[in-house]
C-alpha cells in the first residue's frame, strides 16, 4: 500500500467528506445529533483536522 498523501482540502473533496461522515454516524453515531448541512458542519476551508488556523493545535506544518 502506498503512503497516503496529506495535504489540505479542496472544494472537490467536500462531498467525499460528507460521505465519510455519515459512513461514521451510521456505525458510531458521531455526531450524537446529525446536522442539518453537514457540509457547512465540518471545518471551514483552510483548517487541518488538528484545529483552526491560529490554535496551538493547528501550528502543525503541513508543508513538511
Amino acid at each position: 500500500m502506498d503512503d497516503p498523501e496529506i495535504r489540505r482540502r479542496r472544494d472537490d473533496d467536500l462531498k467525499a467528506c460528507v460521505e465519510a461522515l455519515a459512513t461514521v454516524y451510521e456505525a458510531d453515531r458521531y455526531p450524537a445529533r446529525w446536522p442539518d448541512d453537514p457540509a457547512g458542519w465540518l471545518p471551514p476551508k483552510g483548517c487541518s483536522a488538528l484545529g483552526r488556523p491560529g490554535t496551538p493545535a493547528a501550528s502543525w506544518d503541513m508543508s513538511r
